[in-house]
């Protein structure tokens, strides 16, 4: 029972990488619309194509299987342009946000040593990236505007056909909160499970339309980018607004059916009338998300919304546990953390890392398909975390 039983987890969640699924949709939906920005919006064929041209640029500056290349924007078309770009090239993404302070940054990148950062005039411009210039490409610059417009718009089939599934997909920092950050690599493989089994668990094959309002430095984004996109949906992309907390724009817009979000970001909206949105799915996750919150959200939408409790460290792939939360049964102070997700596996053991029985004490582990490669350029603490 605890080794299989409460594990039966395996199942068929599709094959392939991220840009194998991106450009299959893309061949399915061309002409439906894939993000939108303010008054901007890209058509799936236009994004497609617009991530092929800075993908053929991109191995010109270095960039190919197993490298890193940072990503430091603001949340804009073109933030998911460079994104896709950057994964069709058969790089690893690192998000560095530019709202960070230039110490966590510089540091960052000394760590990661990506081949190159893309990032924005607006931003290279702020200073955050001082001193960096022979290894950025700020990529709404006239040049690199020019440079790239003449760059074919097909896949770059080479570097498709070069990832794996155990290529690195990309780079994410832990906070630091238990020490050092550490920079968790993630393959392929594991990101393609979770958004395979978001898609089916959170859409189920409908296009719906996600919000765009957290940082990409923060995994719990990761939902809100690729299950639309791989599933015909929309990402409705908010930049920041000092006036406004964006979680009250998404509200107040109505322009989203699935919101991703954490219980701080509950708490902001829990005053707020909630029964004529469109959202209709609530994914909770990056914090302990306590029952009386949960209820009186689910009392303002009047019970016509879906809140799930998603849990899942950094190294297992944005969620690796999932729970449906229920008013009626839920009566805990905290929603329980639920159950493995598709091809993941928990165990609760002592600390001889044996079994405990149902109802004691122990510490999680995880194990599955969903599980990073490991630490970046930390072999000694990958093998004794992982």
């Amino acid at each position: 029972r605890l080794l299989e039983g409460f594990n039966a987890t395996a199942r068929r969640v599709g094959a392939g990488t991220l840009p194998e699924l991106f450009a299959a949709q893309a061949r399915a939906t061309p002409g439906a619309v894939a993000v939108v920005f303010e008054d901007r919006e890209l058509s799936y064929a236009a994004l497609d194509a617009h991530a092929n041209r800075l993908a053929h640029h991109l191995p010109g500056l270095g960039v190919e299987a197993q490298t890193v290349v940072g990503l430091c924007v603001e949340r804009s078309l073109e933030m998911v342009i460079a994104l896709f770009g950057i994964l069709k090239a058969g790089g690893a993404y690192l998000p560095l946000d530019p709202t960070y302070p230039e110490a966590r940054l510089t540091a960052m990148i000394a760590d990661a040593r990506p081949v190159v950062v893309l990032t924005s005039t607006a931003v290279a411009a702020s200073g955050v990236l001082a001193g960096r210039t022979h290894d950025v490409l700020v990529l709404d610059a006239p040049v690199t505007l020019d440079a790239l417009v003449h760059k074919p718009i097909g896949n770059p089939s080479e570097a498709v056909r070069s990832l794996q599934p155990d290529s690195p997909a990309y780079v994410i920092y832990t906070s630091g909160s238990t020490g050092t950050p550490k920079g968790v690599v993630m393959e392929h493989h594991g990101l393609t499970n979770y958004v395979t089994w978001a898609a089916q668990t959170y859409t189920q094959g409908r296009p719906l339309a996600f919000p765009l309002f957290t940082t990409l430095a923060f995994d719990l984004t990761v939902t809100s980018v690729f299950v639309p996109l791989t599933t015909g949906g929309r990402i409705v992309v908010y930049g920041d607004d000092p006036a406004v907390p964006a979680v009250l724009r998404v509200i107040a817009d109505g322009a989203v059916d699935v919101v991703k979000l954490t219980p701080s970001h509950l708490s902001m909206i829990a005053h707020l009338e909630l029964r004529a949105t469109a959202i209709r799915t609530l994914i909770v996750g990056g914090e302990d998300l306590k029952t009386e919150l949960c209820r009186r959200i689910d009392e303002k939408f009047d019970g016509q919304v879906a809140i799930f409790n998603e849990y899942g460290p950094t190294e297992a792939a944005v969620g690796c546990m999932i729970h449906r939360f229920d008013p009626e049964r839920d009566r805990q102070a905290s929603v329980p953390i639920g159950v493995p997700i598709a091809n993941a596996r928990i165990y609760v053991l002592d600390d001889r890392q044996a079994l405990v029985p149902v109802g004691s004490i122990g510490e999680l582990y995880v194990a599955g398909d969903g599980l990073a490669r490991g630490y970046l350029g930390r072999p000694d603490l990958t093998a004794e975390r992982f």
